[in-house]
């Protein structure tokens, strides 16, 4: 053996992390060939671990994995092919290589004549198979490459990737083919769907590249995006990028002015009518001109006024991190950081502060709000999230060694389990009381089952990209298919067919993915047409008529005319603030806001509305015509109190988990108050108390199925009881009983779509058909037929009752708010509002009574109001935590007790022993065909507020009038562009009242805020309802004062809040959520509909169209990635990962790790991670972070995506 020198190998044995964590390698020496005739020793790593040691002495392991080397790749110097096995506790994941030089130097003879030195061998990734140990689940990645033709222009991007999952029912493969050009650039991709993008390309001498010139993107089979970018002769910058479709109809085009330095000073944006948008930026000398710290743009309001807008920022010269912002007011809000560039303090205009304090120590942060509200959370030296406290208790989360959340806990020591299959997928979810939600996942069949605790399974299938296509119920019966759907190339849906396989709804997109038309299974089409800008400019109605929308430069919507020619206005602050609208009636409302955007002051022609905040947001006070109401806080930030403008005062209090376990109301000479108990494991009600004076005056009890997590019994110490039934996800049946008396007996028969296709009410027995849009169509009860017109209107009813129509003269305020109803018969009644829209008065024959209302804007007690102008108190109600009505206090009686049916409707009302004071029934409209009554009483059907003097029904944002099934005026909420249903502004509850009701005035139950915030909450983060329910009441309040200045922000905040999904988890609390929920309550109901595009400063738009950046607007993740972008070698590295995978390496640095079913990371060597997923061949960057802030990127994608 000839030694021709020796190499010494420092091998890395150990790294301490600043956390105390450290990342420890075991080695292996390994004899290698590494020339023609040289050989040395080298070392081999054969495992890597995390671990730390805790206080008491114990190691805490995770992300484990054992590499070894069934055949080393230096057993010849040459051609040859070996295998690398990683077992990361879970899977064993076998990779295949081969290593290729030009010629066979494995076969080293004497003879032969060899190049010296040899040319760099070329790596081969061939394949990688994951085995789940344990089960026969696997996954595949294969890779082809052309091996063909001149080697100079070989390399070692694939041509070909098969990924192939197997479970239970076989196998599923995906195909993906590629074509390079002689640079190794991509020219041609075809998806697993057979579609083929292509990219063209050219050498840019100025830059000293190749840059993409045109991309042409299949949509439809028919249609194609084409992109077009242009670059400038001086510098090759990006100048101008045009997007068209096939027949080269213009849709978008952006063009860039650049300096000097190459930077974009304007950014033009093209119009329509020549009504570009023109954004000018600057960059000084003290940034180096390397920071944007102006942009300005100039816009025209609805009058054709024009004004500038201006927004500023500075940044620290060394680091180019920003330390200021300027709004478009001059309102500056100011950052202040630590050594390692970390935030420790956000100074807000008024001179306020959050701060944020990092206890390097003991891995704790605290961050301390500008009211002075405290959140400390406790991290793990791998940076995993394991203690917080709220100020009342302290939560505890643990991890396995995969790195997996393994116990999520509450304040009160309570914990939900999860347990995860070997790909890291939730399969268990277990929340203490309540029997296990399952999840079974069969890759083979692309399938996912979610299973309950009595085994009521919902099937999801997915298409080979991971779009969901079939969703159905398993029922013993068989399997109903509740919805099925079909998508474009873009993935957008072209088709969702519902469960009675009737209704199909067809969509139509513009190249762009803009809906352009909606075709129900009537065939009636909506359509919608763009702006170059991308606004929608007009909405066509099945009947031809339309809506037509005027934008400034910005997208912010200026004018809007309805089919009846009528317009209103829209005008903005320099914070982009709706400042002023004019409605179509000429009457104008203004609008002032603070340095937080809050809205502070609203102006209309009879009142003026103010509000006041503390220093984080939080109303303090409320001025309007009715007076002063105040609002006071625990230090925890939970709501304490209501005061009311005559001192009356609403009062809560909480406990650990910030659950409201009190609720009392308070007026001279009369108290009364409601406990709530909960279950210890779970955060439902278990016990509700009324109480007087101390004095128990009734009691509830909630008894809940423990397999399906439903309320199966509610008690009430008078001997009340009503026991639930349920049909899978359908309400079945209620009993109900006085004692061991029956007297209530409801069932409900359902169809696919649950429709109510038969009741029986105690005995009275009821049909019911539909037609393909789930309108009524039939009814048994008093023989009724119902059709409807283009625009969903009834426009026919045959029926055997008469319909009791009564004229009536009604009267607005300058704020579209009904305020006096004359009756045919000469009633008069008048009503008052306060700042929050919510009637709070009542006027008839000189009497007047008061309202006054919780949080959630529901009626807590009612009084009449005397001639000094005192209130006595005449009811008090009692709401359990799910808002339904249970009870009343009459001063001086018994408690009276209310009963329900399933749809809500308010039946009986009973005295303390069990009698019947009041008895009701109602049509499916919710019109009155019986009333007795004994005492008076204003809740009716629906459980919502009846005015029996005028006939109409009062919800929140406008009044009802079940005569004719429609509200009195048109609602401000447009509806959804994709339901042409909601469309109508006069329709009740998309003419299913059966199922539906509605309690704001806006939209049907399903639409209706308490309704969809229970059941994102109960859904969870981590659920598509979630998001789809997020985005659907995102888009109803879009438009609202405040909400267009910051992207909704308002909105999603107060979302976050009232689902317990703040990303600071101190602030959720039930205190934080039931003010929220009734913030966005009161949002709700002065919406004004508007499209909601905001201005902020704009990327340049550049680079390959390859990567997609879709970094998620969280401030956990951005977070994560500043982090990241901390230490420039680990940021660098992950470009680098990303640049590898897009040129074939689907496993750079130390592998990609599978996250759910469709989104993974790359992991580089320095601790960089990189979040995507795949879509129609993009890949979609989701986050990037370092490796000590990996798990809680992993548990935000998990929340917003998942599985």
């Amino acid at each position: 053996m000839l030694y021709w020198g020796k190499n010494d190998w420092a091998t890395l044995g150990m790294i301490e992390h600043p956390t105390k964590a450290q990342t420890k390698f075991e080695t292996s020496v390994v004899f290698r060939k590494v020339g023609f005739y040289a050989q040395e020793y080298q070392v081999q790593y054969n495992e890597r671990k995390l671990l730390y040691s805790t206080n008491n002495g114990a190691t805490v392991v995770a992300d484990r994995q054992t590499i070894a080397f069934p055949e080393d790749l230096g057993k010849v110097f040459g051609n040859i092919s070996y295998e690398v096995n990683v077992d990361d506790g879970r899977t064993v994941t076998k990779h295949n290589y081969s290593v290729s030089y030009r010629e066979r130097y494995e076969d080293l003879n004497s003879g032969a004549h060899y190049t010296f030195p040899p040319d760099p061998p070329i790596l081969y990734h061939n394949k990688s198979e994951a085995i789940a140990k344990g089960s026969n689940d696997r996954k595949t990645v294969t890779y082809e490459y052309n091996k063909d033709g001149d080697r100079e222009k070989r390399h070692s991007k694939p041509v070909r990737i098969h990924e192939t999952s197997y479970g239970a029912s076989g196998s599923s493969t995906k195909t993906t083919r590629y074509n390079y050009d002689e640079y190794g650039s991509v020219t041609e991709e075809t998806n697993p769907l057979n579609v083929t993008s292509r990219y063209e390309y050219e050498y840019i001498p100025q830059a000293s590249a190749q840059k993409l010139t045109k991309m042409t993107t299949p949509v439809g089979p028919q249609t194609n995006l084409v992109a077009r970018y242009e670059y400038e002769a001086e510098r090759g910058g990006l100048q101008q990028v045009t997007l068209q479709d096939d027949q080269g109809r213009l849709l978008n085009q952006v063009r860039y002015e650049r300096d000097v330095h190459g930077n974009p000073t304007t950014i033009q944006i093209k119009g329509d009518n020549a009504k570009d948008t023109v954004i000018r930026q600057e960059f000084n000398e003290i940034h180096n001109y390397m920071f944007p710290n102006k942009q300005s743009v100039t816009v025209t309001d609805a009058d054709g006024v024009s004004g500038e807008l201006t927004i500023q920022a500075r940044y620290i010269p060394q680091t180019g991190i920003l330390y200021q912002h300027v709004d478009g007011k001059g309102q500056a809000i100011t950052y202040t950081y630590d050594d390692l560039n970390r935030v420790t303090a956000v100074t807000y205009a008024d001179g306020t502060q959050t701060k944020i304090e990092y206890d390097d120590t003991n891995n704790r942060i605290v961050v301390t709000d500008a009211a002075g509200q405290r959140t400390e959370r406790f991290f793990d030296p791998f940076g995993r999230l394991i203690k917080e406290t709220n100020g009342r208790g302290t939560a505890e989360h643990r991890y396995n060694e995969y790195g997996d959340l393994i116990s999520k806990g509450d304040f009160n020591g309570s914990a939900t389990q999860y347990e995860y299959d070997a790909w890291g997928r939730v399969i268990v979810e277990q929340q203490g009381y309540f029997a296990a939600t399952r999840y079974q996942y069969d890759d083979g069949a692309n399938t996912k089952i979610t299973m309950d605790g009595t085994n009521n399974p919902i099937k999801e299938t997915y298409d080979i990209l991971g779009k969901v296509t079939v969703k159905e119920e398993i029922k013993p019966s068989g399997n109903v298919v509740l919805a099925r759907y079909e998508y474009d190339y873009a993935g957008n849906v072209t088709s969702s067919t519902d469960a009675n396989q009737n209704d199909e709804t067809k969509y139509e997109y513009d190249v762009l993915g803009r809906l352009l038309a909606v075709t129900d299974s009537e065939g009636k089409t909506t359509r919608y047409q763009y702006d170059l800008s991308g606004n929608m400019v007009e909405v066509k109605y099945p009947d031809g008529n339309t809506v037509q929308k005027r934008y400034d430069e910005i997208g912010r919507l200026v004018q809007q005319t309805d089919p009846n020619k009528q317009s209103k206005k829209v005008y903005y602050d320099a914070n982009s603030n709706v400042s002023r609208t004019i409605d179509k009636n000429g009457q104008s409302q203004t609008f002032v806001y603070n340095h937080l955007d809050l809205l502070t002051e609203a102006k209309a022609a009879d009142e003026t509305i103010s509000y006041s905040y503390d220093a984080s947001g939080k109303r303090l006070s409320m001025t309007d015509g009715t007076g002063t109401t105040t609002y006071g806080y625990f230090p925890t930030g939970e709501l304490k109190s209501i005061q009311y403008p005559d001192q009356t005062e609403l009062s809560f209090d909480y406990e650990k988990r910030q659950l409201r376990t009190e609720q009392t109301i308070k007026a001279p000479n009369f108290a009364m108050t409601s406990n709530i108990d909960y279950l210890y494991e779970v955060g439902v009600p278990t016990k509700l108390r009324a109480l007087g004076n101390g004095a128990t005056l009734s009691e509830f009890t909630y008894d809940y199925n423990q397999q399906s997590k439903k309320l199966a019994n509610l008690g009430a110490s008078n001997g009340l009881s009503e026991v639930y039934n349920y049909d899978g996800y359908n309400l079945a049946g209620i009993q109900q009983k006085q004692g061991e008396a029956l007297f209530g007996n409801y069932s409900y028969t359902y169809d696919n779509n649950r429709n109510i296709t038969a009741k029986n009410d105690n005995g009275a027995g009821y049909q019911f058909s539909y037609d393909k849009l789930n309108r009524i169509k039939t009814s048994s009860q008093f023989n009724e037929a119902y059709t409807y017109d283009q625009r969903d209107n009834r426009s026919t009813l045959q029926s055997d009752q008469v319909p009791d129509i009564k004229g009536a003269n009604y009267t607005y305020d300058s704020r579209n708010r009904l305020v006096k109803v004359t009756t045919e018969d000469g009633k008069t009644v008048s009503y008052r509002y306060n700042g929050d829209s919510l009637m709070v008065e009542r006027t008839e024959g000189g009497v007047t009574t008061r309202y006054y209302y919780d949080d959630r804007a529901k009626i807590v007690a009612e009084g009449k109001v005397e001639g000094s102008g005192s209130v006595t108190i005449t009811a008090a109600y009692v709401h359990d935590s799910n808002g339904k009505l249970l009870a009343r206090q009459v001063p001086g009686q018994s408690m009276q007790y209310y009963v329900s049916n399933g749809h809500g409707d308010i039946i009986e009302i009973r005295d303390a022993q069990g009698n019947v004071l009041n008895r009701y029934t109602y049509d499916i409209w919710g019109n009155p065909l019986v009333q007795e009554e004994q005492v008076p009483n204003i809740f009716r059907y629906s459980g919502e507020y009846w005015d029996a003097t005028t006939n109409l029904q009062y919800l929140r944002a406008r009044w009802y009038d079940p005569s004719v099934g429609r509200f009195i005026n048109e609602d401000t909420y447009e509806g959804e562009l994709g339901n042409p249903l909601s469309l109508n502004l006069y329709t009740y509850v998309h003419n299913n009242p059966l199922i539906y009701r509605d309690s704001t005035g806006h939209a049907i139950d399903n639409i209706q805020l308490n309704t969809y915030l229970q059941i994102a909450r109960a859904e969870g983060v981590n659920s598509e309802a979630y998001w789809e329910i997020r985005s659907i009441l995102g888009s109803e309040v879009s438009g609202l004062p405040g909400n267009i200045a910051n992207n909704n922000k308002s909105f999603k905040y107060l979302f976050s809040l009232a689902t317990g999904t703040y990303y600071e988890k101190k602030a959720n609390t039930l205190g934080n959520a039931q003010w929220a929920e009734g913030n966005l309550q009161k949002m709700f109901e002065l919406a004004e509909a508007l499209e909601n595009v905001s201005f902020a400063m704009l990327s340049t738009v550049g680079g390959k169209v390859k990567k997609v950046s879709n970094l998620i607007n969280t401030t956990a993740l951005i977070r994560a990635e500043k982090e990241m972008a901390k230490n420039p070698k680990i940021a660098k590295e992950a470009e680098s990962l990303i640049t590898k995978f897009l040129n074939g390496n689907k496993n750079p640095g130390i592998g990609t790790k599978n996250l759910t079913r469709n989104i993974s990371y790359l992991r580089g060597n320095e601790g960089s991670r990189v979040f995507y997923r795949m879509k129609d061949g993009e890949m979609q960057i989701l986050a990037k972070s370092n490796k000590a802030n990996e798990q809680k990127v992993i548990d935000i994608i998990h929340k917003i995506y998942g599985e």
